[in-house]
């Protein structure tokens, strides 16, 4: 054990807090600042593991890049004699499980109001160490505690709940040995169930889930997993399902709460701590007055923090304890001026040693102790805690001070006149004071609040000026509906200015201003978008919550790399009026159950170029019956980064559908190329009918490339707006290139019949011996309607020649002498076609 050491000289270990599984906690004192810390070594034994020092590490890494009042605070790292330590703020309390445990002993519960306080503190602190960044780089640090646990939940006597141990924070990874077995950082107890899947990522989620099993166990003083093998969580965790049980005393809506953040799916679970953060605060805000919720959580938690039947003294900086120390130390002072100061000391201790606190309550100081309080106030500017409840002891020894000696009534009257006037001695104050008490004038934005000493209402409302007020100290409250009430600690001294702690003090008739405050979030689509308000980046991203002061005017801007900027938008809190220089970007509401709330959404966007093929085409966008804009006319058209429909129009050209999904990639510059439906056609040239031959389109071209083949007529296909030719082909006819124009609807191709060569020979039947000029007649069988007859002669050597276009002809012969002759004969273009008849002499 290291007790009686002092590390780099400084730091001296004192006693054993605790030891766990990988370290050992130690009470401390820091010789040079004079205060008690809190101390963490490495076991020695476990010294040789690298994995467990860098862990170790780890953690004064990540809490120390951490400032938050909800998490514990690292002072410094030391390594000495080859051991680690962590020094760290000292909270003088218990942690969540001991507070649970100690009930349970009792037969009872943590009362359901403070319990959800606990929690919703918690949230504060996961949802700051969530969204931590690196000051370095501006990264996000993706921190998750992974060890979320009633023993990690501290509450000190004074109130303050903080999140401690963040060893596990640094690692997101699950470890598996080949065998599959599984190897998790955590307590198995509160894992969720991604904590012991096969996925190797775990998020902000997970803590969520750990969270709920501690809500789950402080409602019902029993753990989720309560007393179950540790293979039977795992196998629930894994492949079982999550069944909230028990909670009869819990409320419907409260349990809702539970559920969602104890949902197996991530997807289904609260997203991130301030979403849970805030259905806790709701809840609590419509069940409970917490206006007093941190006194009653001191006087809870004071019940079992108790040293030999007394509860020890808080440190002077801590809550509401602050005026207690000092009026304990003036009582010291001033115990050998009056035995009666002695019983007042000697009442106050007997009532902090009952075993159960009694509640706290307002009184009204003394001239004489005001007076000494004052210099008190004098150097605690720089102290931001509200003092919800003053207590106080009645000091019923007001010393009269009597200036000269025995003399005549006149002289004495004279005497205390002056004193009066003058204020010399403390009992001229005390009359001077009695008889012209100070004022204070308050006023609110908004106005109209209503105004509390030591919970009594006021006459009027703000701006209001309080008269007859005794010297003392007082809780001030002030409370607006729809507001949370303000708290602040007035002193009255008997000399001097009037003093609030927290607020610069004014000289005559000064005001004192108070501004209540109310809640802005700010969500985004898409999220995570820098968030600047009046011109100043705020460390927050979307989805996120800000406090802000009534009364001064925040102009909000939200920026996401990818996006135009989201400008135009400012409020006036007081009069809660809101400018929107574009409403399609901005969705503005206001709630004001149960406090005001302001809610803005900006939607980010792109502004985008569309040109088109042929240009001057309109644009339609999500089914809207007018035209937004043309095509290639330079103008940029502005989308919200949501799903969007545009169907792009124009005559004679069909209409295209372009579905888009903007986003950080959607290029600002979108090219459509639009299509014309064209009929395409096949006619005879020489009979003039347009009956379609039903030609055979073997090419269709567009600059020199083929983009059809083989397609026979008639037909329609969409074409761009480009030149094309094509190429008609049918047996018979000849083949025809035709040109295509841009604007063409129809195409229509007129074919030429090609002719077949014949060579006919008219021989005598008998003599086989050529027959000069025999009349030859050709009459098509193919179109019995054309009555066109050829006529030819044969030649000195029986012979003629010619040309017809292909099929089937009747020939007939005719000549003087000889008997008359016909035959059918088909006529082909591919070769040469030779026919011979023999006639027969009559």
């Amino acid at each position: 054990m290291s007790e009686g050491r002092i590390l780099n000289n400084r730091y001296q270990i004192l006693s054993v807090i605790k030891e766990g599984g990988f370290g050992i906690i130690y009470k401390g004192y820091d010789n040079v600042l004079g205060k008690d810390v809190t101390i963490k070594e490495i076991k020695p034994e476990l010294l040789g593991d690298p994995e467990i020092i860098e862990q170790f590490k780890s953690e004064a890494r990540h809490v120390a890049k951490m400032n938050h009042q909800n998490i514990v605070h690292i002072f410094d790292f030391v390594q000495q004699e080859e051991n680690f330590y962590i020094v760290m703020e000292y909270i003088d309390g218990l942690d969540l499980s001991a507070l649970i445990q100690h009930c349970k002993k009792k037969g009872t519960l943590i009362p359901q109001h403070i319990t959800l306080h606990i929690i919703a503190e918690v949230c504060k602190a996961l949802d700051y160490a969530h969204n931590c960044r690196n000051t370095d780089n501006n990264e996000p640090l993706n921190l998750v505690h992974q060890d979320i646990s009633p023993s990690n939940i501290m509450i000190s006597k004074t109130g303050q709940v903080k999140v401690i141990d963040f060893g596990l924070s640094g690692t997101q990874e699950i470890f598996f040995a080949e065998d599959d077995q599984l190897f998790v950082r955590g307590k198995l107890q509160y894992m969720s169930p991604e904590h012991v899947s096969n996925e190797h990522q775990l998020d902000r989620r997970s803590d969520i889930f750990s969270l709920g099993l501690v809500l789950y166990e402080a409602l019902e003083g029993k753990r989720f997993f309560n007393l179950e093998h540790a293979q039977k969580i795992i196998e629930t965790l894994r492949n079982g399902k999550i069944k909230v049980r028990d909670l009869r005393r819990t409320p419907k809506s409260l349990r809702k709460i539970v559920k969602k953040a104890l949902e197996k799916s991530p997807d289904e679970r609260y997203q991130n701590s301030n979403q849970f953060f805030i259905d806790l605060v709701t809840y609590l805000v419509s069940t409970t007055d917490i206006t007093s919720i941190d006194s009653e959580l001191i006087n809870f938690i004071g019940q079992y923090t108790q040293t030999n039947g007394s509860v020890q003294p808080a440190p002077p900086d801590q809550g509401s304890d602050l005026v207690d120390s000092l009026l304990e130390k003036y009582k010291r002072d001033d115990a050998h001026n009056s035995e009666r100061a002695e019983e007042i000391i000697s009442t106050d201790s007997s009532q902090k040693k009952s075993h159960t606190p009694a509640q706290p309550t307002a009184e009204i100081l003394t001239h004489e102790q005001a007076s000494s309080v004052t210099n008190y106030f004098e150097g605690e500017d720089d102290i931001k805690t509200i003092i919800d409840v003053i207590r106080l002891s009645e000091r019923g020894n007001k010393k009269l001070f009597i200036r000269g000696g025995i003399a005549g009534a006149g002289l004495l009257m004279f005497f205390l006149f002056l004193d009066i006037a003058f204020q010399w001695s403390a009992t001229g104050t005390a009359i001077y004071d009695f008889m012209f008490p100070p004022a204070i004038k308050i006023t609110s934005v908004p106005a109209g609040a209503k105004v509390y000493l030591n919970e009594q209402l006021q006459m009027g409302e703000t701006p209001i000026t309080v008269d007859k007020i005794q010297p003392g100290i007082y809780k001030l409250k002030l409370t607006l509906d729809k507001y949370n009430p303000i708290v602040k600690s007035l002193l009255i001294p008997s000399k001097g200015d009037i003093k609030i702690l927290g607020e610069q003090s004014r000289r005559g008739n000064q005001p004192y201003n108070f501004k209540f405050k109310t809640s802005l979030e700010l969500t985004s689509t898409p999220p995570d978008a820098q968030v600047f308000i009046n011109n100043i980046k705020y460390g927050l991203n979307t989805p996120c919550s800000i406090t802000w002061e009534i009364g001064e005017i925040c102009a909000i801007e939200l920026k996401k790399a990818g996006f135009k900027d989201l400008t135009g938008f400012s409020l006036d809190t007081e009069n809660m009026i809101e400018e929107i220089d574009d409403r399609r970007i901005w969705k503005f509401e206001i709630e004001e159950n149960p406090t005001v709330r302001y809610k803005l959404n900006g939607l980010f966007g792109k502004h985008i170029t569309f040109n088109s093929k042929p240009s001057n085409a309109e644009i339609y966008l999500d089914d809207h019956p007018k035209a937004i804009g043309k095509t290639g006319q330079s103008t940029k058209i502005f989308l919200t980064a949501l799903p969007h429909k545009l169907v792009i129009k124009k005559k004679r050209y069909n209409s295209k559908t372009i579905k888009l999904n903007v986003n950080e990639s959607t290029p600002e510059e979108i090219f459509i190329t639009l299509t014309r439906p064209v009929k395409f056609f096949a006619y005879d040239a020489t009979n003039g009918k347009d009956k379609d031959l039903r030609a055979m389109v073997t090419s269709l071209k567009r600059n020199g490339k083929t983009v059809m083949k083989k397609r026979r007529t008639p037909f329609k296909i969409n074409l761009q707006n480009e030149n094309y030719t094509a190429v008609f082909s049918k047996d018979g006819y000849r083949d025809v290139f035709v040109k295509i124009a841009k604007n063409d609807e129809a195409v229509v191709a007129k074919l030429e019949p090609s002719e077949g060569q014949f060579s006919i020979v008219i021989l005598d039947d008998e003599l086989h011996l050529p027959i000069s000029d025999v009349e030859i007649r050709f009459k098509s069988l193919d179109d019995p309607d054309n009555s066109t007859v050829v006529l030819n002669i044969t030649d000195s050597e029986g012979t003629s020649n010619g040309g017809l276009r292909p099929g089937l002809y009747l020939i007939q012969t005719r000549k003087d002498g000889y008997a008359y002759q016909e035959k059918s004969i088909l006529i082909k273009t591919s070769d040469l076609n030779l026919i011979e008849l023999n006639l027969k002499k009559l």
